[in-house]
This record gives structure tokens, C-alpha cells and sequence, in this order.
């Protein structure tokens, strides 16, 4: 943000202060604003935010899967995860080991847990993507095939989320040598 935008920015928000009578540092009060005392504030209603307005919540999805050549005859899966949600992944998530992702290929499994997918905590930020190396070190498909994959992000349901059904993908990938 350049300087320009922050003056604009600045006085926009002075001028909607003033025009929704809210009191300055150092100012009076208006007569029909609400003065809240020490631990009193949160006891005051908020006419504007409706009772039942939904709680903002993340929606992790897999959003693509392929198979990337190692120059050995053999793939590696490259994933892409999406958090589609208005929030982010809780910080308490990134610190237990729940939230597993899960992969099947051909039926046979292998899963991390979400902190060792994503170390940088890139999905705690809303409408984020993050695309990863499944197992970079040891390739599971072999070259020349068709494979049947499953992923499943947060199948054991440890992030609340907006939409809980939508975290699987299945699909067939092949692997080129």
C-alpha cells in the first residue's frame, strides 16, 4: 500500500467516525453512545450483527493430483490443497496430530499429518492454496501406469468446517516415464 492509499484510507475512515457519532480520544461522548465500563463491553448488544449469523469457518478441499516423473522410471503425487473457507486452519491443528491427509494408491495407504504437509502454516490463512510433494523420497507409482489415487484431507473431521463433505478426491493418474 502506498502512502497515497493510506491518507485515502485515513481519511475515509475519520469521516465515517464522525458522521456515526463515535467519540475521539480526548472527546466528549455523544449523548446516545453506549459507555461501557471495564468488563462490561462485551455484555452490550451489537444490533447490526444478526443472532444468526454464521460462525466463519475454513473448507479444506483437494483441489488437483498428478503424477511427477523422477527421472527414474518412476512418480512422485504432487498435491494441492485448498482452503476454500473464510477462516483459517486453527493453530491448535497444526500442533496436534490430527487433521491427517490421507492417500491410497492402488489401496494402499499412506498419510501425514497436516503440520508436516504444510510447515508453513500456509492454509491458516482463508482462500489459501498450497501445492506439496506427496512423499518426495519415495515414489509410489510406477511408470507407464494408470493408478487408481484417494485423498482424503481431514477425514477424521479434527478442523471444524463449513462444508465437512467435500474433503475427497479420487481419480486416476498416470505416471509418464
Amino acid at each position: 500500500m502506498n502512502k497515497k492509499n493510506f491518507v485515502q484510507i485515513c481519511i475515509m475512515l475519520a469521516i465515517f467516525l464522525l458522521a456515526t457519532g463515535q467519540a475521539f480520544a480526548g472527546n466528549p461522548v455523544p449523548g446516545n453512545a453506549h459507555v461501557a465500563h471495564p468488563g462490561v463491553i462485551d455484555k452490550i448488544p451489537h444490533p447490526h450483527v444478526p443472532k444468526n449469523f454464521p460462525k466463519l469457518l475454513p473448507d479444506l478441499i483437494v483441489s488437483h493430483v498428478e503424477a511427477v516423473p523422477n527421472g527414474h522410471g518412476q512418480c512422485y503425487l504432487k498435491i494441492t490443497i485448498k482452503n476454500q473457507g473464510m477462516a483459517g486452519v486453527p493453530d491448535t491443528i497444526y500442533r496436534s496430530n490430527k487433521s491427517a491427509i490421507q492417500v491410497f494408491a492402488n489401496n494402499h495407504p499412506s498419510s501425514m499429518v497436516l503440520a508436516v504437509f504444510d510447515p508453513t502454516k500456509r492454509l491458516q490463512r482463508p482462500m489459501s492454496t498450497l501445492t506439496n510433494h506427496w512423499f518426495l523420497n519415495s515414489p509410489l507409482l510406477q511408470g507407464g501406469t494408470d493408478t487408481l489415487i484417494k485423498v482424503f484431507v481431514d477425514d477424521d473431521k479434527a478442523v471444524k468446517e463449513t462444508n465437512e463433505s467435500n474433503n475427497r478426491w479420487q481419480g486416476s493418474v498416470q505416471c509418464l516415464k
